[in-house]
């Protein structure tokens, strides 16, 4: 279970692999929940889906993976994807508790 964990974020395909910090190891797993069902085979268009009725996205993680010092779960209602949305901000609270000033702040000084 921790292997695959690992890889979400750590391997080369992982869903949340663009939140990687170097020098520290996170473990996660992306999620969506639907918020409504559809019958099987229904097609439906996704730009058309009111705000209220879009899948929720959630991310849950911990690091160091070797050794967690901090987990986090985050859970965005009508956020849609949780790799695109949910793991960002995850990533920046770990980043946060660690200390670790991202490189793009690290740039403009």
């Amino acid at each position: 279970m921790q292997k695959g964990l690992f890889q979400v974020v750590q391997g080369n395909r992982g869903t949340a692999r663009r939140i990687r910090i170097p020098g520290v190891n996170i473990a996660g797993k992306t999620g969506t929940a639907q918020v409504f069902s559809r019958k099987k085979g229904e097609t439906f268009d996704h730009m058309k889906v009111k705000k209220e009725l879009k899948d929720h996205a959630w991310f849950v993680c911990y690091a160091p993976a070797e050794n967690p010092a901090i987990a986090v779960s985050v859970i965005l209602e009508h956020g849609e994807h949780g790799s695109s949305q949910a793991a960002p901000i995850a990533g920046e609270l770990i980043r946060q508790y660690l200390g670790i000033v991202p490189v793009k702040a690290l740039e403009k000084k």
